[in-house]
């Protein structure tokens, strides 16, 4: 769950299917870097001088739905005189502002098109990234393909697809803000890549390999049929198996298997 710790008021999800996505905490100096990027408006309710900014990474799964889950019961609003103006925006696609008017809420969909040509209800998915070698903007309710030269050393290996369905026209409302400079009181992003993708980008540690050092041990010797005998006169000791990754951190699990640290550290 996305909290400020200037703003404990307020929480910000991600859920997938309806269930809340698990959020991993991003690099403290990419959140300090990306929080001085903005200009905040000042709420009465901060306790603190910290940029009311919060970065986390999801999981994506081509093909799941996912939704903004919105908690501000703690700051007391929205009620009948204020409300929230929302503004999301999902792969450089920014969605039609959403005014807020439940202390918990839920934004699924966005609405697109005109009186016009008529109304569409747009909800938002995960999709594996289609790379390419053409333009990076995206049209109004996808992503195309992404220039492979922008993603060079970088994770990123999931997209948003939009579902669009036929809808009737939006209800409108219309705010004043109460800051002239219409400068945001807080900012939640979050990135979401498929689970190999955040390992990638050292947000999840890899898991550990778990061997059974027996059956490896007698794979190698099936290899090599001279280990553990005599050739030549030269008598050869049995080798070991528990030091057959004695350079690793080894650990013994309650099956009789032995779970071996890779990492070189």
């Amino acid at each position: 769950m996305a909290v400020l710790s200037c703003l404990p008021g307020l929480k910000v999800d991600i859920k997938v299917n309806g269930e809340l996505a698990k959020e991993y905490d991003a690099p403290p100096d990419d959140v300090k870097a990306r929080s001085e990027k903005y200009s905040f408006y000042k709420l009465s309710s901060r306790i603190n001088e910290e940029n009311p900014y919060a970065l986390a990474y999801v999981e994506s799964k081509p093909g799941e739905q996912f939704e903004l889950a919105i908690d501000s019961s703690g700051l007391g609003f929205p009620d009948s005189r204020r409300q929230i103006k929302l503004t999301v925006i999902i792969d450089n696609w920014s969605l039609q502002p959403y005014v807020i008017m439940k202390q918990v809420d839920t934004l699924s969909t966005t609405n697109v098109g005109d009186n016009v040509t008529g109304w569409k209800r747009i909800s938002f998915g995960f999709s594996s990234l289609d790379i390419g070698g053409g333009s990076i903007a995206p049209p109004k309710t996808s992503v195309g393909k992404v220039a492979e030269k922008v993603l060079k050393g970088k994770a990123v290996d999931s997209r948003a697809t939009f579902k669009s369905e036929a809808a009737t026209a939006p209800t409108f409302h219309s705010v004043t803000s109460v800051d002239p400079l219409y400068r945001p009181f807080a900012v939640f992003e979050f990135r979401y890549r498929t689970m190999e993708g955040l390992i990638r980008e050292f947000i999840v540690p890899r898991p550990k390999e778990v061997i059974d050092v027996e059956e490896e041990f007698m794979r190698i010797k099936r290899i090599k049929p001279e280990i553990g005998v005599e050739a030549r006169g030269i008598k050869r000791e049995p080798m070991d198996a528990t030091l057959f990754a004695s350079r690793y951190r080894q650990r013994r699990l309650e099956d009789g298997k032995v779970e071996i640290d890779l990492t070189d550290d």
